[in-house]
């Protein structure tokens, strides 16, 4: 039996309003579209058509369910900027992720909610999840 020690990463404090993020190893960045009427996902990777309008509509739902104000939920901008497709097994089903590195610019404590949180459809299961860059975007 391996033994693998578990190291804890220091959280960082997030103070500008443009960042660039990267998927932590194992964690993609999942957004999903759920019909109620068939009960079906669709699930979106970088590179699709819809893909940015869906994430923009997943992010803002989750900061506006955080507490966050729909004046600063309207100003979430991202883009991808070096990234790929991955499939990942959840409860059976197989869903497209995005991994990779990404620019996001929106408010400070939106964003710092986002690194800790994770950000997207699924967060609280493990997908989402990002580490900072860096801060010094221009």
């Amino acid at each position: 039996m391996v033994l693998k020690k578990i190291t804890q990463k220091r959280e960082v404090n997030i103070e500008r309003s443009k960042i660039i993020l990267k998927t932590v190893t194992g964690s993609g960045l999942c957004v999903r579209q759920h019909s109620r009427t068939d009960n079906k996902d669709t699930y979106y990777v970088y590179n699709d058509d819809g893909f940015l309008e869906q994430l923009q509509l997943v992010l803002g739902e989750q900061a506006l369910n955080a507490g966050f104000l729909k004046q600063q939920v309207q100003h979430i901008n991202f883009k991808p900027v070096s990234c790929r497709k991955v499939v990942a097994k959840h409860y059976g089903a197989y869903i497209d992720l995005t991994v990779g590195m990404f620019a996001m610019e929106a408010d400070p404590k939106i964003l710092q909610y986002f690194y800790t949180a994770g950000m997207g459809s699924r967060h609280s299961s493990g997908f989402g999840l990002v580490d900072l860059v860096t801060d010094d975007c221009i």
